[in-house]
């Protein structure tokens, strides 16, 4: 191959198309700068663009990776030569894919890898029952919390409240992914303090509101807790991924570049893809309040595949509306 004289060749061609390197690249979908590389032989068409190249000049693509026109005629050895060089195209061109492709493959696999054993292990909050954690005074003033079966782990946060002067404890219980795999089942029973150290014990998280589940006998009734932020988060994901996803396809629909209109219907489909992904993943546990790794990974995950085959069919759109434009004319 010849890098001068394809390049020669593709200007001449484009020449008596009466076409310029901006309308060239804008009907095979590559950037004007592509087109320009080509002919001045600092760069070759690859095997991507060879056809739809072929088709817009009005020549085949062996004359194109020969770059020089082929008479009706051809000898074996111009046979031999455009067999050659197709294939060291071919092995060009698959080597510097295999490259990208084993580099974005490992990227892809770790992201996936990561995401899979964050959402696998991540704990995932139980909603309250009244059979899933229950607090008692023992006899000795400790107060004891009874944690169902169901339940694999818990948490325990205490806080002295500045406002009331009270001492809370927020209790939460989880299972993940893997312990319903496996079918673990864990009863267990936690001393959360001395009578004198813990005035409320509430459950957390719960529907609606944190819920009170002892309030130490004569110092007061402890207040309900309204429904917590990170419940609401995810409103607001949704609320972003919907404005960026917007943004996107009103700057691809002022495109006028097919190059350029193409790159931004693929970025404009990240959002679109995080649009689709956190109601799939949520759906049925909106009032709960969420594990964010939990979520957030299999949110990832979820978006991640519907970005891929929004990839594909983007290619596979564009690619039937420009040989559709090739045959019309």
């Amino acid at each position: 191959m010849n890098n001068e004289k394809t390049g020669n060749l593709i200007a001449e061609m484009r020449k008596q198309a009466n076409l310029t390197q901006a309308q060239l690249a804008e009907r095979i979908c590559v950037s004007d700068k592509a087109v320009s590389r080509w002919e001045t032989g600092r760069g070759f068409p690859d095997i991507n663009s060879l056809e739809a190249l072929a088709d817009e000049l009005g020549i085949s693509e062996a004359e194109l990776i020969r770059g020089e026109r082929i008479s009706d005629t051809v000898t074996k050895e111009q046979l031999n030569d455009v067999s050659h060089e197709s294939h060291q195209l071919m092995k060009d061109y698959l080597k510097t894919n295999r490259i990208r492709a084993v580099l974005c493959g490992f990227l892809l696999a770790m992201i996936i890898i990561v995401s899979a054993t964050v959402h696998l292990f991540a704990p995932r909050y139980l909603p309250y029952e009244e059979s899933t954690v229950r607090v008692e005074q023992l006899a000795d003033g400790r107060i004891l919390a009874l944690i169902s079966e169901e339940a694999s782990g818990y948490e325990i946060n205490r806080v002295e409240s500045a406002d009331s002067g009270r001492s809370e404890v927020f209790i939460s219980v989880y299972r993940t992914l893997w312990d319903n795999i496996s079918g673990k089942k864990n009863a267990q029973a936690v001393i959360l303090g001395g009578a004198q150290d813990v005035d409320d014990v509430y459950y957390y998280p719960s529907a609606d509101a944190d819920r009170l589940l002892y309030s130490r006998p004569g110092s007061g009734e402890g207040a309900s807790y309204p429904i917590s932020l990170p419940r609401l988060i995810y409103n607001y994901w949704l609320v972003l991924a919907l404005v960026l996803t917007a943004a996107g396809l009103v700057v691809w629909a002022l495109t006028r570049r097919k190059w350029y209109a193409k790159l931004m219907l693929k970025v404009a489909a990240v959002p679109a893809a995080l649009l689709a992904a956190i109601p799939l993943q949520l759906i049925g546990h909106f009032t709960e309040v969420y594990n964010a790794a939990y979520y957030f990974s299999g949110i990832i995950l979820t978006a991640a595949a519907i970005w891929l085959i929004m990839y594909q069919l983007i290619d596979k759109a564009y690619d039937k509306k420009r040989r559709e434009g090739v045959t019309e004319q």
